[in-house]
């Protein structure tokens, strides 16, 4: 039986929750893959509550009673390519991976964006999980790469998934 549900944030509560899994889930996930001075010094829960505040992207949660334990963040696609959506963020609280979260925000959002034939996504090079459970739900790798810095420089890989590519029934 599911503990938990998936829901639109519609709240002032539901912002700081979002806030909440999305430092909380880089400082568990991003160890390693990003600057640790980065890391605690510059992704502050403060920034991330500010994100959340400006953020106009559709946002799903998934909540445990009233706790938001993870949100994926979704739209149309930022780099302007016709009939393409795009998955801007996925993060799940550690404690709550591994029981189908994940995979009911994605498979939510990708209904929700069933208007466009592609959705892409962008993943840190070297988070050899999220690229293996992008690929588990239907999103291939395109070879396209961009740089970053987030105190040091970074990589991210762009995934693509094609509408008709995976029935998520």
């Amino acid at each position: 039986m599911k503990e938990y549900e998936v829901m639109i944030m519609n709240s002032e509560l539901d912002i700081y929750g979002r806030a909440y899994v999305h430092w909380k889930s880089w400082l568990e996930t991003y160890k390693g893959l990003i600057d640790s001075s980065y890391l605690k010094n510059e992704h502050t829960l403060d920034r991330c509550i500010e994100i959340a505040k400006k953020d106009k992207a559709e946002t799903l949660l998934a909540k445990d009673k009233n706790k938001v334990i993870g949100f994926i963040g979704f739209g149309k696609n930022r780099e302007n390519i016709p009939d393409s959506g795009e998955i801007y963020g996925l993060y799940v609280l550690k404690e709550y991976q591994n029981k189908k979260i994940g995979y009911e925000l994605i498979k939510s959002a990708i209904h929700l964006l069933s208007k466009y034939n592609y959705i892409s996504l962008w993943v840190l090079k070297g988070n050899i999980k999220a690229i293996n459970f992008y690929k588990k739900v239907g999103f291939i790798l395109t070879g396209e790469e961009k740089k970053a810095v987030l105190g040091n420089e970074i990589i991210e890989l762009k995934m693509i998934y094609k509408q008709t590519s995976f029935d998520l029934g």
